[in-house]
């Protein structure tokens, strides 16, 4: 009750960063994208929103797919300027393969899914580390807001629960931002390309399934708030489902 997603909700960005500073380290983690021919300026974005990070433990690994008519994606100046970002051109094997071979740079304790052409808030790095390290949870994941054309005026909020299993069995309500160990994805394989489009709703309940066969009650933890901007446009199933139709089939 009462939580709301305008920006000034959120202290201001000169206090994040000194709380980020002040913060004990926290365990890095890895953020894993796939790319494919994303377009120019939702690509800048997203990397802007990563480079500007108020918490330092983070890495960005970038396994890019795109096409000969968009080199454009790996040639980004953020790729050959920051040590923090791992770049490897792949051929293109589907969205869980390409997800696989970015984790495949990650050397950070915990991976962070996120989408070429969405945007991270500020804080996200800060506020997911800290809940981390206070807690050691295996896996956690944050609400998220869908937006057009900028975060600041975002027009739908996912306000999530806490884990409900019956909940998940019936649609990805963890969708982003979802970190958990690296070791866990490694246990369990990564992602499998079988379910190519609901390749991350497969993934978060065999993440759950082997927590669980260590320690009946572990969950994944509930970080409430606003991590993650989650872009609405034409080839998005943020904006329509039908979309992308075989991810109906695959989440079945």
């Amino acid at each position: 009750p009462g939580r709301t997603m305008r920006a000034d909700r959120f202290a201001s960005a000169e206090l994040l960063v000194r709380q980020a500073a002040d913060q004990p380290a926290a365990p890095r983690i890895s953020i894993v994208v796939p790319l494919y021919n994303t377009p120019q300026n939702f690509l800048t974005e997203f990397l802007d929103s990563v480079e500007n990070q108020t918490a330092h433990n983070w890495q960005l690994c970038l396994a890019d797919a795109s096409d000969d008519a968009h080199t454009y994606v790996g040639e980004q100046k953020h790729v050959a300027a920051n040590p923090r970002i791992r770049y490897v051109k792949i051929e293109n094997k589907g969205i869980a393969a390409n997800t696989n071979a970015a984790a495949r740079l990650a050397q950070g304790e915990y991976l962070a899914l996120a989408d070429h052409d969405d945007i991270l808030a500020p804080h996200a790095i800060y506020c997911m580390g800290k809940e981390l390290q206070k807690t050691g949870a295996d896996f956690a994941y944050s609400d998220e807001a869908l937006f057009r054309k900028s975060p600041k005026t975002a027009h739908v909020a996912h306000f999530k629960p806490n884990y409900a299993p019956e909940y998940l069995m019936a649609c990805n309500y963890i969708c982003h931002l979802a970190v958990f160990r690296k070791s866990l994805f490694d246990a369990i394989g990564g992602e499998r390309p079988e379910c190519d489009g609901a390749q991350d709703h497969d993934l978060f309940l065999r993440l759950i399934d082997a927590m669980q066969a260590k320690d009946a009650n572990a969950a994944p933890l509930h970080i409430p708030q606003v991590l993650y901007y989650w872009r609405v446009h034409d080839n998005s199933v943020s904006k329509d489902l039908g979309t992308k139709l075989y991810a109906v089939d695959s989440a079945i």
